[in-house]
């Protein structure tokens, strides 16, 4: 899980961001295969697909924050 505060996107800090929170999860799956190590790793990021800004860059300029993604990885032992 990641929690963010709200941040303000004005020198004044008169204006700001609303806070967030986005649930993230991840598995690993260790086999072998022909007898050699593999590792299966999926991880899936923001899995609500909640909607925020996500940061305050200079000159009052803030970003989007990430929709949900997966990701997955194989790694083999050699």
């Amino acid at each position: 899980m990641t929690n963010r505060f709200e941040q303000y996107v004005n020198k004044e800090n008169t204006h700001s961001i609303p806070s967030w929170t986005t649930v993230d999860i991840g598995s690993a799956y260790k086999t072998k295969i022909s007898n050699t190590p593999v590792t299966l790793r999926l991880n899936i990021t923001n899995i609500l697909n909640e909607r925020y800004w996500s940061g305050v860059a200079s000159y009052s300029t803030f970003a989007q924050g990430s929709p949900r993604t997966v990701l997955g990885s194989i790694s083999v032992d050699f």
